[in-house]
Parts: structure tokens; C-alpha cells; sequence
């Protein structure tokens, strides 16, 4: 028979599996990561970023344990992490995964797939760059490809472009005018 010190070692340790298992199936999401990196680096406990965030203690552990996700916090919660992190908003809401690479398009040019796929073989017909786009990008997933063709099209995109539908460039002149103004602030790495 065990002594009770072994059946208590025994009933948490019992207790303690379900949640290692959930553990490891959980995936911090990049703003909590970000964030939780920073109040380590700046020598912050948890409690003081969850006052930052204005959020509760219980409230943060909720989603550093996968019970809810940050994503779904109030805007002001992000606004809140964005000054934390020295970042735009709109950076913020990308790592809390409020935004994708997709929703940077314009809708309603039909089946994305399809304009990803049609994008990458003009990508591969390009006189100067196709023949050193590496076979493999052709059976890498939707995201990965439609981030290179978004990457590609930033770069080629003509100046008298910028603001065209066809183009992502738009991202480069709203940093410009955003760093004329002053509204980009260089934070080094999250």
C-alpha cells in the first residue's frame, strides 16, 4: 500500500498529463509569444503585461494555456500590445492572426487558388528571374506561394504603379508616407 505522500504524487501527476498533452498540442500564438519575450527581456513579470494589455492575470493565462485566444481580444487590447511592443496596430492584429497574406488582395478576381497557380507560372516565364524560381514552388502550398508572389510583385511593380490594383506596392508607399510623418519607429526585434 502507498503512503498517502505517493497517492498525492500519483493524483497530480494523473491530473498533470491531460494538461502536458493539451500543452503540447497548443500553439502560442505569435502576439502572445512576442509579448511574453518582451516582459521577459524587459525583466517583467506576468502580472504587470497583463495590467499593460489591461486585461486580467486570469485573462492572459487563459490564452498562454490555449483556453481562448488573443486574436479574439478587444481592439484596445491590441492597441494596448502595440505600445507594449513599440509596433502598428495593424502589425499587431497580423501576429494575433486577425489578418492574413490574403486578405491584402483584392476581392472578387475569382478563385484564389487558380490566380495563385496562373500567378506562378507568369513567375516562372519571367525573362529575367524564372529560371532561378526552384521547381519545388510548384508543389508548395497556397500561402507559401502566394507569399512569394507577393513578394515578387512588391519588387517588380512599376513606379507609375503604386496604387494599382495589380500591385501590393501600396504597402511600400503607405510606409513611405508613414516615415515622412514620422509614424514608423525602428524597435529592433521583437
Amino acid at each position: 500500500m502507498k503512503n498517502s505522500k505517493e497517492n498525492d504524487n500519483d493524483a497530480s501527476s494523473s491530473v498533470r498529463e491531460p494538461s502536458s498533452t493539451a500543452a503540447k498540442q497548443h500553439r502560442t500564438p505569435q502576439l502572445l509569444a512576442a509579448l511574453i519575450v518582451k516582459a521577459q527581456r524587459e525583466g517583467h513579470t506576468m502580472q504587470h503585461l497583463a495590467r499593460v494589455l489591461g486585461v486580467s492575470y486570469a485573462r492572459l493565462n487563459q490564452w498562454r494555456r490555449g483556453e481562448s485566444h488573443i486574436g479574439n481580444a478587444q481592439r484596445w487590447v491590441h492597441e494596448h500590445a502595440a505600445g507594449y511592443l513599440g509596433i502598428p496596430v495593424i502589425l499587431v492584429r497580423v501576429l494575433a492572426q486577425n489578418i492574413t497574406l490574403s486578405d491584402l488582395l483584392w476581392p472578387d478576381q475569382g478563385d484564389l487558388a487558380l490566380q495563385v497557380e496562373s500567378g506562378i507560372h507568369q513567375l516562372y516565364d519571367d525573362s529575367y528571374i524564372g529560371g532561378f524560381v526552384p521547381p519545388a514552388l510548384l508543389s508548395a502550398s497556397t500561402s507559401v506561394k502566394l507569399f512569394v508572389l507577393f513578394l515578387y510583385r512588391e519588387l517588380n511593380a512599376p513606379a507609375s504603379a503604386a496604387m494599382g490594383r495589380s500591385s501590393a506596392s501600396w504597402l511600400s508607399t503607405l510606409r513611405e508616407a508613414m516615415s515622412a510623418e514620422g509614424g514608423v519607429r525602428a524597435t529592433g526585434k521583437l
